[in-house]
């Protein structure tokens, strides 16, 4: 019907974005993310969407947060992801079970650094967030992050010091010692008695 005329693409594609905002179980939701890109929707079509996009990256469904990271990694390779959006809606997508969004969410951050690195800040405090999840490799990548933001823990704020001491007691036992310089140069925690 798109391809006849009988109904506008633009159409299409948005109302499969926002039937995907409803917040559909995987199994349902996937219908909507496959049609989607089976429209095979051009960088500027995209683009038109980023809005649609952005606030996906919220949605309770995991799929649908990993189907919109790799829409939205389409636009930041083309330039067309503004750092200051991502910044207001990447939190959940950090937080999420599964290590292949959260990584790729990682990724996204750490193009936003390099593309304007005077968000260095904003972008650590999203990425200590990551530093909570239960998956080592996920830890490593956001450490290496951190790293590149701050290549000496101690000059970062206190407030990101004290984001990333948070997540102490669930780094892996491998990456303690890589860990370390963040805890020192962190904010102390109180004992809990």
């Amino acid at each position: 019907l798109a391809q006849d005329g009988t109904l506008p693409r633009d159409r299409l594609l948005a109302a499969s974005l926002d039937a995907l905002a409803c917040g559909f179980q995987a199994f349902r939701a996937g219908w909507f993310s496959r049609f989607h890109e089976r429209l095979q929707p051009t960088l500027d079509e995209r683009a038109d969407h980023l809005t649609r996009y952005l606030h996906l990256l919220g949605s309770t469904t995991p799929a649908t947060v990993s189907f919109a990271c790799k829409a939205l990694h389409a636009l930041q390779k083309q330039g067309r992801l503004p750092c200051g959006l991502l910044l207001d809606h990447i939190e959940p997508a950090l937080t999420v079970k599964t290590k292949a969004t959260v990584t790729l969410a990682l990724r996204l951050l750490g193009t936003a650094h390099r593309e304007e690195p005077s968000n260095h800040e904003r972008i650590a405090l999203s990425v200590a967030s990551s530093l909570l999840h239960e998956a080592g490799d996920v830890q490593q990548r956001a450490l290496q992050l951190l790293h590149a933001l701050y290549p000496e823990p101690a000059t970062a704020s206190a407030v990101v010091r004290e984001a990333v001491a948070v997540a102490g007691d669930l780094i892996q036992p491998s990456l303690r010692a890589e860990f370390e310089p963040w805890a020192a140069g962190g904010l102390a925690m109180p004992a809990c008695n």
